[in-house]
């Protein structure tokens, strides 16, 4: 898989939370987003631009002839209908209904929603081990980072104002690595979890350095225009 590639990369990950992406094809999904930053952020992105649309869907109720049609795929005959009652049935069918329109957009829309709500779980990210503050030239709070033991959070600061065809990718600058090591893309406004380097503890980080980027990060892997940079704090 090409990681440069952003169009496949959000492609892939659109399946992915619709659930359309399945089989051998999401296992390995799966494994691609447990080593890039750059998918997991993609994946991320697209639970959230799909619960934005889950949002402004209402529900519709099925007409009876739909439930009529259903009841009959299901081989129910006109007599056990009036025997059950079109009330009992339709609370059986209502239970299939994300099963039966499992190929449909909006089945796929509704397993978006619900892998969105399982990722509304709060989990404790642990106590902040390190801190840094990415400030502009001039000296206002661009960014706020937090490190954890398994992830990054960070929160734009109102006074940063980014480019629309831009992208602001963070980078640990290490004595003991010759190229800066990317931790990941950086919230334009609002707040971001990354998931936290495998090889971050092991790093001897000097500072964190800001650059920015294409849209979709550095297509180098390295820097492409530094802006900033921080020092990281220890806790």
């Amino acid at each position: 898989m090409n990681y440069h590639n952003q169009t496949l990369i959000d492609m892939l990950a659109a399946e992915y939370v619709l659930g359309t992406l399945r089989g051998p094809a999401r296992k390995r999904f799966q494994t691609l987003m447990m080593q890039s930053t750059r998918i997991r952020e993609a994946t991320w992105q697209w639970e959230q631009h799909l619960n934005d649309i889950n949002q402004q869907i209402h529900p519709v109720e099925p007409s009876a002839a739909v439930w009529q049609t259903i009841s009959q795929r299901l081989g129910f005959d006109e007599n056990t209908a009036k025997e059950t009652g079109h009330q009992v049935i339709k609370s059986g069918l209502s239970r299939l209904w994300p099963v039966l329109t499992g190929i449909t957009t909006a089945a796929s829309l509704l397993l978006a929603v619900l892998l969105w709500r399982e990722s509304q779980v709060p989990v404790a990210p642990g106590p902040v081990q390190h801190v840094a503050v990415v400030k502009g030239e001039d000296a206002a709070s661009y960014w706020l980072i937090e490190v954890h033991s398994r992830e990054i959070t960070v929160r734009a600061g109102t006074s940063f104002q980014g480019l629309a065809d831009k992208d602001y990718e963070l980078w640990a600058v290490a004595a003991n690595e010759p190229n800066p090591v990317s931790l990941g893309l950086l919230p334009k406004q609002g707040e971001l979890v990354l998931a936290k380097n495998t090889r971050f503890d092991q790093l001897d980080i000097q500072m964190l350095a800001v650059s920015e980027e294409p849209l979709g990060g550095s297509p180098s892997g390295l820097p492409t225009k530094v802006l900033y940079t921080a020092e990281l704090s220890q806790l």
